[in-house]
């Protein structure tokens, strides 16, 4: 029997935004290929993952969570 991590959530704030699109980038290009084509991929990162499309969220009160495990996951 194997151990099972514990999984935490917390709200991501402006230090969180170069972790932000470190795990959009990983996470899309995982789980879209074969649907939408590379080009579209890059394209919807930067226009929903750019920084500073994340800073104005996150100052707008949008509420952007990070879920951990022993490391961040999503």
């Amino acid at each position: 029997m194997s151990a099972t991590a514990a999984i935490s959530i917390r709200p991501a704030d402006a230090r969180d935004i170069p972790l932000l699109r470190a795990l959009a980038d990983r996470i899309w290009h995982a789980s879209y290929p074969g649907m939408i084509t590379l080009e579209q991929i890059r394209y919807m990162l930067q226009w929903m993952y750019g920084e500073q499309r994340i800073a104005e969220e996150l100052a707008r009160g949008v509420c952007l969570e990070i879920v951990e495990t022993t490391e961040p996951v999503g």
